[in-house]
């Protein structure tokens, strides 16, 4: 359950030009795309959201130190 890779397929995000794309890792949880507020909405197990979490503060942080 807290396998943060798949789920994700060939379609990256964006969905295709849909306002909403949905993402499932079976069994672990989803992940939406909400286009009109630039949001990622993740619904998954504590420890999977907190590694998340995690790896977007780390994301966050490289792409300001490239600025």
């Amino acid at each position: 359950q807290g396998a943060l890779g798949g789920g994700l397929g060939g379609g990256g995000f964006g969905g295709g030009g849909g306002s909403l794309a949905a993402y499932t890792n079976e069994p672990g949880g989803t992940m939406s795309v909400v286009q009109q507020s630039h949001s990622l909405v993740i619904s998954q197990t504590y420890h999977a959201h907190n590694a998340i979490v995690e790896l977007l503060t780390q994301l966050r942080q490289a792409q300001q130190d490239s600025e």
